[in-house]
């Protein structure tokens, strides 16, 4: 079945009507009206659709109704996702998210592909939570190590996202600054971690060398990032 895609830029003069119609919608109390004045009773999940439609809708969001069985193609699936192409066909080729061919073509199904992504970010997110609560055990997840000569910048601004941001070691070995920013990578996604080897070098370096950090919970660190943010590193 094909999308069916409703792009709406901007929606300022229909926000009052969309705020009605999601609460109406919300609070089970919308009805159709058809021509001869008939109301018919709105199904549960129809009237949560809708509401969630008349949000993004609310928001001056893009709105786009796709079948669950709809196929993409893998660069569709890697954006969704937020990984390259090639990361994206090293997941199908490792059974991590079914696929079938059409013709010479890889196509994955939509639903296949937010199931995936759902287990995904759950597990991401429990994984960083386990992260931060034995820096919390450690004593070590309010300490703060500014490189030298930054003391000065320091006010505390908030972490600019962007489609594709380097994390570099200043960031990832301060505990709740790392946590936070993780984090945002979960779903909906606001940006693309990445970090290479000679960063996670240096993490283990500064974690180990200033905060007392033991060799075995370096690595540990090191192999849940690997695990759970296999496409950040580059």
């Amino acid at each position: 079945m094909p999308a069916l895609n409703t792009s709406v830029p901007n929606v300022i003069g229909d926000r009052g009507q969309l705020r009605t119609l999601r609460r109406l919608a919300q609070d089970g109390s919308a009805k159709l009206v058809g021509k001869s004045g008939e109301p018919v009773a709105i199904p549960a999940t129809v009237r949560t659709l809708l509401a969630e439609i008349a949000r993004n809708m609310e928001a001056g969001k893009a709105v786009s109704l796709v079948a669950e069985n709809h196929e993409l193609t893998t660069q569709r699936a890697a954006n969704i996702l937020g990984v390259s192409r090639p990361f994206l066909v090293r997941l199908l080729e490792e059974s991590k998210v079914p696929f079938h061919m059409v013709g010479s073509h890889r196509r994955v199904y939509l639903a296949d592909l937010l199931t995936y992504k759902s287990k995904r970010d759950r597990a991401r997110h429990e994984a960083v939570k386990r992260l931060a609560l034995n820096d919390i055990a450690a004593g070590t997840y309010d300490t703060i190590v500014l490189p030298e000569g930054a003391q000065d910048e320091w006010r505390g601004n908030p972490v600019k996202t962007l489609p594709a941001v380097i994390l570099d070691a200043n960031v990832l070995v301060q505990a709740p600054i790392c946590d936070s920013v993780l984090r945002l990578d979960e779903g909906p996604t606001l940006y693309r971690p990445r970090w290479s080897a000679e960063i996670m070098a240096e993490v283990k370096r500064t974690l180990e060398g200033k905060f007392g950090i033991t060799p075995a919970r370096t690595a540990h660190l090191e192999a849940k990032l690997r695990e759970y943010f296999p496409e950040a590193w580059i």
